[in-house]
């Protein structure tokens, strides 16, 4: 397999990387997150019985946040480009995955809480297992994840064309990158997958 990629340009500003999180800052995400994961299921098997609770109108929601995701979170971007945000990577492969890999960047872990996670509302009649996966292995919404420290998050949140949410902290490295805890602190075990471009 060969993959040849070739980049070209400049970065009027200081550019914001995957590689900068510090230990002891929040980690915030832009927007709500599930949604296209959902959609994609509902698409490729529409008598899935995860979804049997939503209504006709959630479903084309979450159908249409697939089919039709909102433009990149550019302007998004760019204001946390020009703050003192430590590290930053959007969401297209899933949070779980794209997290991780900031995390291996910045030679750090992240401590996410499950009952913070800004789950897309059409998707509140699912269990909580069910809204916990699909909220950590949905990635087309692309939705941004960053770090900071809370005061400069809750600062930023009053400029932001789209609000973000902490969802969690940053900690010192272990063996697993990313640790997501329930409603009671616990550790969820379950296993989550991200889209992988060499796998999928």
């Amino acid at each position: 397999v060969f993959i040849s990629i070739a980049l070209f340009g400049y970065c009027p500003e200081k550019p914001l990387t995957r590689s900068g999180a510090q230990v002891g800052e929040s980690i915030a995400v832009t927007g709500t997150i599930g949604g296209a994961l959902a959609g994609l299921k509902l698409l490729t098997n529409n008598r899935d019985k995860m979804f049997a609770s939503l209504t006709k109108l959630e479903k084309e929601h979450v159908i249409g946040v697939h089919s039709r995701p909102h433009s990149a979170r550019i302007n998004e971007g760019r204001k946390l480009a020009g703050s003192n945000v430590s590290s930053a990577i959007d969401i297209s492969d899933g949070l779980y995955a794209d997290l991780s890999k900031l995390c291996s960047a910045s030679k750090v872990s992240a401590k996410v809480h499950q009952p913070l996670l800004p789950i897309d509302n059409a998707l509140k009649s699912l269990s909580n297992k069910e809204q916990t996966l699909l909220a950590l292995q949905s990635g087309e919404e692309y939705e941004l994840i960053y770090t900071a420290p809370i005061s400069l998050v809750r600062h930023l949140n009053s400029t932001l064309p789209t609000p973000s949410t902490i969802i969690g902290e940053i900690i010192p490295q272990t063996p697993q990158s990313v640790i997501v805890l329930d409603e009671n602190n616990i550790h969820e075990n379950q296993k989550v997958d991200g889209w992988d471009h060499f796998i999928n």
